[in-house]
């Protein structure tokens, strides 16, 4: 009989942990709702796809959501929203649950209480390739401290020292009610992932930092050449839509089955911050250059040159006449 319902169990593990929401249950009055996603998903999570609600109400928040390898990393502003139940939601996506596709929403219940976050921070994750800020705020009506750690791995060094320099603290801060201060910190001289700890007696916050350095430098020829212009063209930046979530992977461009699009190139696909490279998941595709800017501008000159030569031509016509010295002789003009 044990035997038989240990399989069962077994069997049924798969679907019971085909996607894991990880987050607390119980979250204070104003305090940055955090959680992490892992699944086995068909479809990109967008930020679309994710909903709040309270009880059976949608809600809105202000949140983002990023991927950083396979898990999402989302965080939300729970502001003034009032002590009850509310649930986090994952709709319309496709994801496998054991042997089998399925888009059933995905659902995480949780509850704000009623007493009050000592602090809050923004943003409650960082994917960056230059120096970052996370903003603090003192959400009570005393002075706070708070104490900044790395919350180090196995695999990680000390990034304070290896990446960080502290500008605005060292070690720890005091605010006062209702203070903001922004913490800024220098990108360092490689690629790293992290998790940067902020905390009081009453609260933690993990907050996932990616920092991505690349590989490849330019020589003084290229970034000249990407600085001057055609005349009458102007300088394109491929750059992705604003809706399109952050994305990061502590792998290597070639182990994501990736490429690196040259600079003339542009992804047809998704891109994401590998260890070595901006990564296409995709085809790399040559940018044609617009020559409209171009046309225009040697037809305005060519306009002007006619312009030009028809007014002298129409100004000194019938200026210079023939001479006559036979009439001159005889005293006509």
């Amino acid at each position: 009989m044990k035997k038989t319902i240990l399989i069962l169990l077994l069997l049924m593990l798969p679907l019971m942990t085909a996607v894991e929401i990880n987050m607390k249950d119980e979250f204070a009055q104003g305090e940055t709702l955090m959680a992490k996603i892992s699944g086995n998903f068909l479809d990109q999570v967008e930020k679309e796809n994710i909903v709040f609600y309270r009880e059976h109400v949608k809600v809105p928040l202000e949140y983002d959501i990023s991927k950083i390898d396979d898990e999402y990393y989302i965080y939300a502003q729970l502001g003034d929203k009032l002590p009850n139940d509310y649930s986090l939601r994952i709709e319309n996506i496709n994801y496998m649950q054991g042997v089998n596709i399925v888009d059933e929403d995905i659902i995480k219940s949780f509850t704000i209480t009623e007493e009050l976050a000592d602090f809050k921070i923004t943003p409650g994750f960082v994917i960056a390739d230059e120096s970052f800020i996370i903003e603090v705020q003192n959400l009570r009506n005393f002075k706070i401290e708070i104490d900044i750690n790395e919350n180090q791995t196995e695999t990680t060094g000390n990034i304070f020292e290896s990446l960080f320099s502290l500008r605005t603290f060292e070690g720890n801060i005091e605010l006062f009610s209702g203070e903001i201060k922004n913490l800024e910190f220098d990108l360092g001289d490689e690629t790293y992932f992290s998790f940067i700890e902020l905390k009081t007696e009453n609260i933690t916050y993990e907050v996932p930092v990616y920092l991505f350095v690349s590989k490849i430098i330019q020589t003084e020829e290229q970034d000249e050449s990407e600085e001057t212009t055609e005349e009458g063209e102007e300088s394109e930046t491929p750059s992705e839509e604003e809706e399109e979530i952050k994305a990061a992977s502590t792998k290597i461009c070639i182990e994501m089955n990736g490429t690196v699009c040259g600079k003339n190139e542009a992804c047809n696909g998704t891109t994401e911050y590998a260890k070595d490279a901006v990564c296409c998941i995709g085809n790399c595709e040559v940018i044609e250059k617009d020559n409209t800017g171009k046309i225009i501008g040697w037809s305005m000159i060519i306009i002007i040159l006619a312009a030009v030569i028809w007014f002298f031509k129409t100004k000194y016509k019938g200026a210079k006449k023939e001479i006559n010295l036979l009439k001159i002789a005889k005293g006509k003009k």
